[in-house]
């Protein structure tokens, strides 16, 4: 059929999920149990650095988010949120389907002024940004260096232009929280 092609549309319960469903039912019985015992000879090891330590753990995250955040500028929008969005219609674009889906997350947790928030894993500092723009004090970790200090950049222009605190505190770990309040009424 050189030059020719069929083009077959998905029909309902014909997508990938729905192929692979019966596979990782049986995954346990799909290799034999005497073959599951050579798995471990050819399964890769990690490396001694990427173990699940705190040092592994900062390691790994400063060779993927410290590579700079003009970078990941490139291709993310100007949330510089990583992951899913939240489209609610086609006129959408990225950056409003970002904050939908971050405000989707205070939203079903009731935040509002004086909520005390706690985020693990800061990112680039939307989440803080728009929890402390409802009033909330939020404290922010994260182990990126990166991260922390684009976060504490965007969390510092926002207390200035808003008249909200933003209290960062100077440390040479990267583990520093980043704690923007309300402003005092």
């Amino acid at each position: 059929m050189h030059g020719r092609y069929r083009m077959r549309l998905p029909l309902p319960g014909d997508d990938l999920a729905d192929v692979r469903t019966p596979f990782a039912a049986r995954m346990a019985t799909l290799v034999p149990e005497p073959l599951q015992a050579l798995r471990r000879f050819a399964d890769a090891r990690k490396p001694a650095g990427e173990r699940d330590t705190i040092s592994g753990a900062q390691a790994n995250i400063s060779r993927h988010y410290d590579l700079s955040n003009e970078l990941f500028a490139e291709f993310l929008d100007e949330t510089m949120t990583y992951s899913s969005a939240w489209f609610a219609g086609d006129t959408d674009d990225l950056a409003t389907a970002q904050r939908r889906k971050i405000d989707g997350i205070p939203d079903l947790a009731g935040v509002r002024d004086g909520t005390r928030l706690r985020e693990i894993g800061t990112g680039w500092g939307e989440l803080a940004l728009r929890a402390a723009q409802r009033g909330a004090q939020v404290t922010t970790l994260t182990i990126s260096a990166e991260q922390q200090t684009l976060a504490r950049k965007r969390l510092a222009e926002a207390a200035s232009r808003t008249g909200w605190r933003s209290s960062c505190p100077t440390t040479a770990r990267p583990t520093a929280a980043t704690t923007p309040s309300p402003a005092s009424r």
